[in-house]
Parts: C-alpha cells; sequence; structure tokens
C-alpha cells in the first residue's frame, strides 16, 4: 500500500505553498483523501496530478477520466478508445497508481477521431447460411420378422472436474435413495387390531462418511494447483520527489536526462504535453545517473515532456544530454 502524505509534505515535494493546496481544493480543482480526523492525506498518484496541475498539463483532477467515461464521452466502446492509443491518435496520463485520459485532448480531437473509418463503415458481420435441404424420396418401411437392435450409445465423461464432481455426488444421492428405501406393503385390507402406517429407516452414517471424505478430497485437488502471487512493498518514507520539463528535438526518437540520484532500478515518469506524432508510443530505459526517452519514431517537431521521480534525499537539477 502507497504512503500517506501530509499537506506540508506534499506542498514541500511541489514547492509551493500550503494555501495554495487549499486554495485548489476550495476552488473544486482537487479533493484529497481524509482520515477519520478529518485530515488531507495525499498519495503518490495525488502528487503527480498535483504536480500536472501546477505545470498547467490539465486544469483539475475532475478532467481525468477513466477508460469507461472517455469511450461515454466519445460515444464508441472501450475497445475503440484503447485502440486509437495503441495507434498513437490519443495519449493517456499515466500515474503510478492508474492511467487517465485527458478531457480536454478527446475534445480537441473529437473530429479527427469521429473520422475513423471503422467508426463511420464498421465492417458487416455475416452470419452462416443453413445448409441446404435435400428431400428425399419416402419409401416404405418393410416389416422383418428379426427384431430391431438398438445400439448402445457412447458415453463419454466429461474432462471438467466440477462436473465430474457433481456426477458423482448424484451418484452417490442415487445409491444412498436406492439402498435405503423403506420396503413397499403391498395393499391388503387392515386386520382388525392392526395398526396401519409408515415406517422410517435412519441414514445409513457411511454414506454420510463418504460424502464428508469426497468433499474434502475435492477440495484438496482443487487447491492443489494454486500458486502464491509474489507481492512487492516499497517504501516511500524520506523521499524527494524530482520533477522537471524538456524537450524531444525534432527528427529525433530519443533523448537523455541525466541526475546524480538516478540508479538502475529509479522509476520514472514521464508525461508529453504536446504530440509527439508521428510516434505512437515511448518508453523510459534507466542507467546509473541518467535515464533515456524513447518513441518508436522521431517526432516531426519540438515535443515537450514532463518527468519526476523519487529520490532518498535532494540533489541538484537534471541536465539534458
Amino acid at each position: 500500500m502507497d504512503n500517506l502524505y501530509t499537506v506540508s509534505e506534499v506542498a514541500d515535494k511541489l514547492k509551493i505553498s500550503d494555501k495554495t493546496l487549499r486554495r485548489w481544493e476550495d476552488a473544486g480543482r482537487f479533493h484529497p483523501s481524509r482520515t477519520l480526523g478529518n485530515q488531507r492525506r495525499y498519495s503518490l498518484s495525488d502528487i503527480q496530478i498535483l504536480d500536472a496541475i501546477k505545470h498547467n498539463v490539465i486544469s483539475d483532477q475532475a478532467s481525468l477520466l477513466s477508460l469507461d467515461q472517455a469511450a461515454s464521452l466519445m460515444g464508441v466502446s472501450p475497445a475503440t478508445i484503447e485502440r486509437w492509443e495503441r495507434e498513437g491518435k490519443i495519449h493517456p496520463f499515466v500515474t503510478m497508481g492508474a492511467t487517465y485520459y485527458p478531457k480536454h485532448r478527446l475534445v480537441d480531437k473529437m473530429t479527427e477521431l469521429k473520422a475513423d473509418p471503422e467508426i463511420l463503415n464498421p465492417p458487416p458481420t455475416f452470419f452462416p447460411s443453413p445448409p441446404p435441404v435435400i428431400e428425399r424420396p419416402v419409401t416404405p418401411m418393410k416389416t422383418s420378422p428379426t427384431p430391431l437392435t438398438h445400439p448402445h450409445p457412447s458415453f463419454t465423461l466429461p474432462s471438467s472436474l466440477l462436473t465430474q464432481a457433481l456426477l458423482t455426488l448424484i451418484l452417490l444421492l442415487l445409491y444412498h435413495l436406492f439402498f435405503n428405501q423403506p420396503p413397499s406393503l403391498p395393499d391388503s385390507p387392515a386386520v382388525p387390531g392392526e395398526i396401519q402406517g409408515t415406517s422410517t429407516l435412519a441414514p445409513d452414517p457411511r454414506i454420510d462418511d463418504l460424502i464428508t471424505k469426497f468433499s474434502d478430497h475435492l477440495s484438496a485437488e482443487m487447491l492443489k494447483d494454486a500458486k502464491t502471487v509474489p507481492t512487492t512493498t516499497i517504501n516511500l518514507a524520506q523521499t524527494a520527489l524530482i520533477t522537471g520539463q524538456t524537450t524531444l528535438p525534432q527528427g529525433k526518437a530519443q533523448i537523455s536526462v541525466s541526475h546524480p540520484s538516478l540508479t538502475s532500478t529509479t522509476p520514472v515518469t514521464a508525461t508529453f504535453t504536446s504530440d509527439y506524432a508521428p510516434a505512437k508510443k515511448f518508453w523510459i530505459t534507466v542507467t546509473q545517473g541518467s535515464f533515456t526517452l524513447h518513441t518508436d519514431f522521431p517526432v516531426t517537431a519540438d515535443s515537450d515532456f514532463n518527468y519526476s521521480f523519487l529520490s532518498k534525499e535532494s540533489t541538484p537539477s537534471a541536465s539534458t544530454l
């Protein structure tokens, strides 16, 4: 679970005042979580969103839409939004905890995105035609003294463990009902002095024990292949948020930024503040003392982007290579 920060800690990391954070909250630009004592608390994702508000990348927290909200705004399916992202037509805002789609970017490109040929002309759906019906002449059935034989139909047990379990339970219940039914009495006139009634038999405890053992065996089989998912805990105490802004030059597909506090395991987050067409995706590689931002195609114009990462202690500003 991410650590939570107080107002003063966040203000110190973003290099702004406590009053600015409270003013943004009063204006509805950002709403932090609160403790049971009504104290403000901020997560690492909250700090990244506040940093984007500080640098005017977004106007407020409400302008960040989820995948379903973005699909509803554009009137398309979530799969179409994800396809636009893969094709480089839209660029999401990614934090440590989630992926958002800035509303103003979608609105600015609404006309272009609505002209998507797959939306205007969806591929036709073909349904298989039924096979032709072949009419055959009806011939009268001939009687034969030979008795008709019916081949036994083949029965294949299902491979699903749950289906096998249900079939086994049904067989056990049938066995229990068959062998524990009270003997049927023939209809006979009542004899004077006899009391007519019904007899009940107590359930066989051996069947209950068998069902219990089978349930235990089924539980053991279903849990036999369970695997433990590894978890990773990141301690964010006593850290400094390092942020900056630089430009990927025109005609370039990568740029390096050096900083003495960077290590090969430092997580670096980058967000473009302008379009980086014709590139469709970008990624970051980190080495000791620097990180490099790569795009899959050289950009046709200078593309600005913000970056941020956590450091154990405050260090001098980064330099671009």
